[in-house]
């Protein structure tokens, strides 16, 4: 293939990337049944408390940037709060097999079978 166009003062350049290219981070989504959590409007009510908006510069900037930080921390709190939750389901799942083996029963037994949408 030969060169198409006119003149130019653009030189080519040829980019070789060696390595892993790196996951892009996952968007950040709210989960509005955080909004129903008295610990995360605890965390919120405690934050705004704490970190007024800076009013020596423009008052949305100053909001903007609380929003920034805000955002991490929950992100945090949420990252923690499924890690507290996954800990509670497991250990209630300890205790269940623990009952069913002390007792001889399978509790899926006595579970109602799902219903088929057909």
């Amino acid at each position: 293939m030969g060169w198409i166009g006119g003149l130019s003062d653009h030189s080519p350049i040829y980019l070789e990337i060696v390595g892993h290219a790196r996951k892009p981070k996952a968007p950040f989504k709210f989960n509005a049944t955080w909004l129903k959590d008295s610990d995360y409007i605890r965390l919120v009510s405690n934050f705004w408390k704490a970190h007024p908006p800076d009013s020596s510069r423009s008052i949305s900037e100053g909001i903007s940037n609380n929003l920034l930080r805000l955002k991490q921390l929950t992100i945090d709190w949420a990252y923690n709060k499924r890690e507290m939750d996954d800990l509670k389901l497991h250990n209630i799942e300890a205790k269940l097999a623990n009952l069913e083996d002390a007792n001889g029963l399978d509790i899926h037994l006595l579970m109602p079978k799902p219903t088929s949408l057909d």
